[in-house]
């Protein structure tokens, strides 16, 4: 994943540096490609969300960033915003206090992802990783952290994800949908497209639509570009 297709996808932009490396949770879909990256790429600061159990590749990304001396940062509720530039990180989950272990499973591990709002002016874009509806709705009591002009759907667009309360808490004008072409999961679910479609929120999907880019000036809320390179359309 990382040699094949993230590596040349960044070297085709021009990137051969990563200010920030930012693992929201260590299961294979979201990990894989790193190592590659890690080990091929100049890499300031690494953050990670929870206390995870130490699976192969996991271990061995550890391994690469000790070896490279790339520092690693944890990040949870608790931290405090992340000044860049004139752009604002504010995490808001994994909650401190509970750690994951091999006895709590896949879907603990999804709870523990890595959540956080990227702010810029007036545009914000929230990340949620693979949050179920447990963590939603201890996000969804404070909406007002929330608020965004898109939102990265929990969860690939399961239905276990994505409750109401949850999309009115965020508010979003655009929602994209992580989830590959003709998946075996049958991801997103149509349960939650339904939910998206009848709150008015515009749906991009990247089995459907590709790369998906967004462009905003941060000066107006809703003044983005969206760019797909539509592959499967």
């Amino acid at each position: 994943m990382g040699e094949k297709l993230l590596a040349p996808a960044l070297w085709k932009m021009g990137v051969d540096r990563l200010d920030y490396m930012v693992l929201t949770h260590p299961h294979p879909d979201h990990m894989q490609g790193l190592n590659f990256v890690a080990a091929n790429f100049t890499v300031g600061e690494f953050w990670e969300g929870g206390s995870y159990p130490g699976s192969k590749e996991f271990m061995e990304l550890m391994a690469i960033l000790k070896r490279r001396e790339i520092p690693v940062r944890r990040i949870n509720s608790e931290s405090a915003p992340i000044e860049m530039g004139e752009a604002r990180i504010e995490p808001l989950a994994p909650f401190p206090g509970k750690p994951s272990d091999s006895a709590a499973g896949f879907y603990a591990t999804n709870d523990e992802s890595l959540v956080f709002r990227l702010v810029l002016g007036q545009f914000a874009a929230l990340f949620t990783g693979d949050i179920g509806g447990e963590i939603e709705a201890r996000l969804a009591e404070h909406p007002e952290h929330l608020r965004c002009t898109i939102l990265k759907v929990p969860h690939h667009g399961s239905r276990y994800s994505s409750s109401i309360p949850f999309l009115k808490a965020t508010a979003p004008k655009i929602a994209v949908v992580s989830a590959g072409y003709g998946n075996s999961f049958h991801l997103p679910s149509q349960e939650t497209v339904e939910k998206l479609q009848t709150l008015g929120i515009r749906l991009y999907r990247t089995d459907v639509d590709g790369t998906v880019q967004a462009v905003c000036d941060g000066e107006h809320e809703n003044a983005v570009i969206i760019r797909t390179s539509g592959h499967f359309r």
